[in-house]
């Protein structure tokens, strides 16, 4: 069985409440690819035109954009078992009256309308479900429980559109709205069944906001400061415009060129949900690559060229795995591009560029959506698919010296920090964390050293640092906020961490760590310690989780302000 920091996939699941809380996640991710799929066959088996299958899918997609931040502070104010409760009674109700509003009316904008509702319904559930899962696991199972919900993600991308193109052979549209609608009243029912409570904080983060302009500005800036890192965004944004194309020629590919009707379209869903599944698992070979621009070029290939052959396939078997290898490529793509980034970028900007890319990323998307029936209309779809296939590979040609750049750059980064990477990938705390993730940290902590006896940190000092154990043995010590006598409150070893606290809290040291042998640490400054919390989602529910924990033993009255929309 797979270890991930100190737990495993099978004590993951002798706890109680994470039993109910995985079936609810997966039922509701398979839900929203079945009635996706579902929904775009509806409106061109009703309009036969592509330009209402773009606009039934930018409707679905602008609530993420629009209302995402918002349902993340949702999960962090309100109680995340009712909220995520309400979400799924809120979309069960949806579906069920999608359900009869398909077969009661022949209008299309009351159930594009319920799209966007649904959607927007959909925002706060995975930010509640992330938020919670620390509460429901503890610490140790906690890498392991993100894991599985990871490969359910997986999953559900490849069930999801293929279950929808079962329930299409078997009645209409509505019948999979009305099965989604049940799904979504399984999911509740197990929410319901989740006996741990677990609430945000109410407090406000206008600070926070300030400086997103800024920010934003500053993330253009490294961007546009470096040819070679504008063509690699240049390039992920235009496969990302690929896949907004493709998004909307699915259902046109199965009812015009393979003759597959409406039941095609999932299994076209399924067969890239398959491919991108099968080349995830190897993506910590991919960011290991010696030449990460070599795999890069091969994904651009293998996410265009297939693309382009579509047009020319006749059997539906052919097509589904033309469309497997393009969602390899774009899996290939997209990880090989942003590690190559993140290799290129200096910690302090890294934050502020990828926050720039999602809103590029996003807009990319919805021009992809868009402009697709206008070139459907204009030169046939044979001719868009071909034009959509082949963008990315002769974008390439005039990228190549580029990359072959960053990728001289991004070898030597990755065997100056092979030492580092390595020994951090044997400590708990880092257990299966992305190869990325342990570069970038490799490349901004110090290492030093403690004598017994030493103070590491001291209660009460500011908060400044974040520590690993290399090795040694130290002693938490603290007085507490009841002001009585130091006492011993844990014992730290190789592996374990400390600094946590006030770092994420913004207070003061919560308790004294000495050393009791010749101890080894890993320090990594206040700043780099956020900056990476912010990007990795498992590394941060872990942090949070043990935080919570550790408060408790010297400040129990102290609430936690801390929330994990902070650290994610």
């Amino acid at each position: 069985m797979e270890e991930h920091a100190g737990g495993s996939v099978r004590t993951v699941f002798a706890h109680r409440d994470y039993r109910f809380l995985l079936p609810g996640f997966a039922i509701s991710a398979v839900g929203d690819w079945l009635y996706g799929v579902s929904l775009v066959v509806l409106v061109y088996d009703r309009t036969h035109s592509a330009g209402w299958v773009a606009a039934v899918t930018i409707t679905r997609l602008i609530p993420y954009v629009v209302f995402g931040a918002f349902g993340g502070v949702l999960a962090d104010r309100y109680e995340r078992r009712s909220l995520m409760l309400i979400c799924d009674l809120a979309r069960a109700a949806l579906m069920i009256l999608l359900a009869v509003l398909v077969t009661a009316i022949d209008s299309l904008w009351p159930l594009i309308v319920i799209a966007f509702l649904t959607s927007a319904a959909s925002t706060p559930y995975q930010p509640a479900m992330y938020a919670i899962t620390p509460a429901i696991v503890g610490e140790q199972d906690l890498a392991a429980a993100n894991a599985v919900s990871n490969s359910v993600e997986h999953i559900a991308i490849l069930l999801g559109p293929a279950l929808g193109g079962i329930l299409l052979l078997l009645g209409p549209p509505a019948v999979a709205f009305a099965l989604n609608g049940v799904s979504f009243l399984i999911s509740g029912a197990c929410v319901w069944a989740i006996a741990t409570r677990s609430s945000g904080s109410r407090t406000e983060e206008d600070e926070q906001e300030v400086g997103l302009k800024e920010r934003l500005r500053q993330g253009f800036r490294a961007i546009l400061d470096s040819n070679e890192v504008s063509m690699l965004v240049l390039l992920l944004g235009v496969g990302t415009f690929v896949y907004g194309q493709q998004v909307v020629m699915l259902v046109l590919i199965s009812k015009r060129l393979i003759g597959t009707g409406s039941e095609g379209v999932g299994f076209l869903n399924a067969a890239v949900g398959f491919g991108g599944v099968v080349i995830a698992g190897f993506s910590n070979r991919m960011a290991r690559a010696t030449h990460p621009a070599l795999l890069f070029a091969s994904g651009v290939l293998a996410t265009g060229v297939p693309l382009a052959l579509v047009a020319f396939a006749t059997l539906p078997v052919l097509a589904y795995a033309l469309m497997a290898v393009t969602g390899a490529g774009s899996i290939l793509l997209e990880v090989t591009g942003l590690t190559m980034l993140q290799r290129s970028l200096s910690n302090e900007v890294m934050g502020r560029v990828f926050g720039v890319l999602t809103s590029l990323f996003v807009g990319s998307l919805l021009l992809g959506s868009l402009v697709t029936p206008i070139l459907i209309d204009a030169i046939s779809l044979k001719g868009t698919l071909v034009l959509a296939g082949l963008i990315l590979p002769v974008v390439i040609l005039f990228a190549l010296p580029s990359l072959r750049s960053l990728d001289r750059s991004s070898v030597a980064r990755m065997q100056a920090l092979a030492g580092r990477v390595n020994e951090l990938g044997r400590l708990s705390i880092f257990a299966g964390a992305a190869r990325q993730t342990l570069e970038t940290i490799a490349s901004v902590m110090t290492e030093e050293s403690a004598e017994p006896g030493t103070d590491v940190i001291r209660e009460g000092d500011p908060a400044d640092d974040f520590f690993v154990v290399r090795d040694g043995e130290l002693d938490v010590v603290a007085v507490g906020e009841l002001g009585t006598s130091p006492r011993k409150v844990n014992s730290l070893g190789p592996g374990d961490y400390f600094g946590e606290i006030g770092l994420l809290e913004g207070i003061p040291r919560t308790a004294s760590v000495r050393a009791v042998t010749p101890t080894r640490l890993y320090r990594i400054s206040g700043s780099d310690f956020l900056d990476t919390v912010n990007r990795t989602p498992a590394l941060s529910m872990t942090l949070l989780d043990g935080a919570v924990g550790r408060l408790a033993r010297t400040h129990p009255s102290h609430e936690p302000t801390f929330t994990p929309k902070e650290a994610t």
